[in-house]
């Protein structure tokens, strides 16, 4: 039996547990014929305690997130041009028949004939290589990372509260000494099993007027679906989520792996190459860069704001713990 031993602190992991197991099966206090043998435990809590390589690990996350920090900016605008230049060459591949080119694409493109594709798509064709591309997958797709990317850059939140917004959410209240409306996002309890409401500033307000404008297309109100929580291995309630798209004649969220693939595609191809190095190395946790540190400095207006989050909303359940049930918060649609 090998054993694969990467620091000393491990080592004396496995002995203790090792002691632990053996313990149970020895009277306390020792009497008869083991008591010679009976003896404490020879590794003390301090020795095996995980402290100091869980503050090293947190200290190694953090300098990660400072050297990507700079050229977080640089993304932003690289997924922004990327988003427009998608919406701009489906709108023009619409008003182009099909066989015929496509204009301010040098040529390069011209509108596929998909005589069994689905009336709500549109397809064009590379003239040099004859490979099909579904132009309205790849404006959804650089919409829906530029509106992520831009959310996570601006709030601040994790991957899980992202998928959590509803437009519910987005909220306000009223100043009671100046009278001023000051938008709030408010965002459901995740890892720390705590509520929060966030100041929304004007840039991200207008990123979530985008996604709902998007979302009301048709009927004029956001479609209610349904999600399914990984963690507590439950299907939530129909909910008004901000992160959901066509799929067919369907209208579905996106999972937590759709996410962390839409945010790697957008980076592979498109991000900084610090980004990029960063999301090969490590493709499982491609978005994990994308935690900013909090820079939102409060002004004197705002604690009344902050005030006024701590009293709760009316109708929805404040947290009672750690235990606390999310599901319950999630069903009233909050």
């Amino acid at each position: 039996m090998s054993l694969s031993i990467t620091e000393p602190s491990d080592l004396f992991v496995r002995a203790a547990v090792l002691r632990l197991r053996s313990a149970p099966g020895v009277p306390c206090p020792p009497t008869g014929r083991w008591a010679p043998w009976v003896v404490p435990c020879p590794i003390s809590d301090e020795e095996i305690s995980k402290a100091k390589d869980r503050k090293h690990h947190k200290a190694r996350m953090d300098q990660r997130t400072r050297e990507r920090l700079p050229v977080l900016p640089v993304l932003a605008d690289t997924v922004d041009r990327r988003r427009r230049a998608a919406a701009e060459l489906l709108a023009a591949a619409e008003q182009t028949r099909p066989g015929d080119l496509i204009p301010d694409t040098a040529g390069a493109l011209r509108g596929a004939v998909a005589p069994k594709a689905a009336g709500h798509l549109t397809w064009a064709e590379e003239t040099s290589t004859g490979r099909r591309r579904n132009l309205t997958y790849e404006e959804s797709e650089a919409f829906w990372a530029f509106t992520a990317i831009e959310v996570l850059r601006l709030t601040g939140i994790r991957n899980e509260e992202l998928l959590e917004l509803t437009h519910n959410s987005i909220t306000e209240y009223r100043l009671p000494s100046t009278g001023e409306v000051v938008p709030l996002l408010q965002v459901a309890p995740s890892k720390t099993d705590s509520e929060r409401l966030l100041l929304v500033s004007p840039e991200l307000a207008d990123i979530l007027s985008t996604m709902v404008r998007r979302l009301r297309v048709g009927s004029g109100a956001i479609p209610l679906v349904t999600s399914y929580d990984v963690h507590e291995r439950v299907w939530n309630s129909p909910m008004p989520l901000l992160f959901q798209r066509d799929i067919g004649t369907e209208h579905r969220t996106f999972t937590p792996t759709a996410l962390r693939k839409l945010l790697i595609n957008a980076l592979a191809g498109h991000g900084p190459d610090r980004f990029r190095r960063h999301c090969r190395r490590r493709g499982t946790r491609g978005s994990g860069f994308l935690r900013p540190l909090h820079r939102a400095s409060r002004g004197d207006w705002l604690d009344e704001v902050v005030h006024a989050a701590t009293a709760g909303t009316a109708g929805c359940p404040r947290p009672r713990g750690p235990g606390w049930d999310r599901s319950a918060r999630r069903a009233s649609g909050c």
